[in-house]
């Protein structure tokens, strides 16, 4: 039995027979050999009519990912994987090139080469989402060499119309690169995807700073939310092959690019957002006396860093990463230097210490080392001293109650978030 042709769809798209169509090319589907099945899936991943069929994307997309029908793939197929679904399945192409055998992601970004020096025929926002499949691959990235890649890219010579494309590879590889922003956010996150990282430094317009600050405060969803109203999807511009054209230059087809807007943004919400909508949280636990041993654990650790930090905050700085003071506040919070720093770095910039809740993604509540902790509480005996003196107001009572509730309750948010990304399955 032969497949139908790309041709031969359109014929029968044309006089309305694309449901029997459908149904022959189901059936053709089944009942072929897997050599034949996977002679099917190259073919129309090469062909113009995946990208306009549903039944052909879908039936192909199974193939590739669910039964895992490529054998004896190449860079040309990978290529076509990557271009086809990858503006809508990043994580499943990412978790594909991380699967493939050593020789694809070691010759991947030299075919990526020879096609940029030709030209590809892909809109500025279909290859920002190519490279960020391909730099999000811990394959590609592992062997890759970063400053060989960056020259040969800077001494690209593509056709004048596709000189756009090589800045567009660029921008998203220096993003990705060792010292790039992503890398450095998921030093202090490192539960967080690297695309899902790229699409919250979106929202702050790759303001590192901002974006600790909003990730303590609330999750990466929550996050990812507020970018309905962000500049960078306000300001969006549609995309062609000959570069960026933006909205003042097509005022004559505003609906059109209304659409393409709304189009954008569902696929931000629909992709890049790592949980649903969450449920509301039980209210928090008022009566101190009834506080269970997490809670108590993670007083014990808030006003452990607390008394560190009034004692001495230079011990948070980065010039005190081997002191024995540094050394030691690792091992008794179990934190890495990153999460001190990021700490000292958000509670340095607010007015006052209430405001600073702290929601530690990265690590689960750390144990506090009592025998450790001896010298740094004795250190802070004088404070101690002065504050018995001066016994609490019920207004500051009240106060820190609060905020020791607001902190759990962000901790509780956190560890429910980090539960439900891990079933997250995103499909076709």
């Amino acid at each position: 039995m032969e497949f139908p042709s790309p041709q031969e769809l359109k014929e029968l798209e044309k006089k309305n027979l694309l449901n029997k169509a459908d149904n022959y090319l189901a059936q053709a589907f089944l009942n072929e050999k897997p050599l034949e099945q996977e002679k099917f899936v190259v073919k129309y991943l090469s062909s113009s009519s995946i990208q306009s069929l549903d039944i052909l994307r879908k039936a192909v997309f199974h193939a590739i990912f669910n039964t895992k029908t490529i054998r004896n793939i190449d860079n040309e197929t990978v290529f076509q994987i990557i271009r086809t679904y990858g503006y809508q399945n990043i994580h499943k192409c990412v978790q594909f090139l991380n699967s493939c055998r050593r020789s694809i992601p070691a010759k991947m970004t030299v075919f990526l080469l020879n096609k940029l020096k030709q030209g590809m025929p892909m809109d500025n926002m279909e290859l920002e989402k190519f490279c960020i499949v391909l730099f999000s691959s811990k394959n590609i990235m592992n062997q890759l060499n970063a400053d060989n890649l960056s020259k040969k890219l800077v001494d690209l010579k593509p056709p004048k119309e596709y000189t756009w494309q090589r800045e567009s590879v660029l921008t998203v590889f220096n993003i990705y690169a060792e010292d790039g922003p992503i890398n450095i956010l998921r030093q202090i996150f490192p539960d967080l995807m690297p695309f899902t990282c790229h699409a919250l430094l979106e929202v702050t317009s790759f303001d590192i700073e901002l974006l600790t600050t909003k990730l303590l405060d609330s999750s990466a969803a929550d996050v990812l939310r507020e970018s309905d109203n962000s500049s960078a999807v306000q300001n969006m511009s549609i995309n062609t092959n000959s570069g960026t054209i933006h909205s003042s230059q097509i005022a004559d087809d505003r609906e059109a690019l209304r659409k393409k807007e709304e189009k954008q943004k569902e696929a931000k919400r629909r992709y890049w957002m790592e949980e649903s909508e969450e449920p509301e949280l039980e209210e928090a636990v008022t009566d101190q006396t009834n506080k269970s041993s997490a809670d108590k654990k993670l007083d014990e650790e808030q006003q452990f860093i607390w008394a560190a930090f009034n004692s001495d905050p230079s011990v948070f700085s980065r010039e005190k990463r081997k002191s024995p003071e540094r050394k030691q506040l690792k091992q008794n919070l179990n934190w890495s230097d990153e999460q001190i720093e990021g700490w000292a770095r958000v509670v340095g910039s607010k007015s006052k210490p209430e405001s600073a809740t702290i929601n530690y993604s990265a690590r689960s509540p750390a144990v506090i080392n009592k025998k450790n902790t001896k010298s740094i509480n004795t250190s802070n005996s004088a404070n101690k001293e002065q504050q018995k003196e001066k016994p609490k107001s019920k207004a500051k009572e009240k106060k820190d109650r609060e905020r020791n509730e607001k902190w759990r309750d962000g901790r509780r948010k956190e560890d429910r978030r980090r539960k439900e990304a891990k079933q997250i399955v995103q499909p076709e």
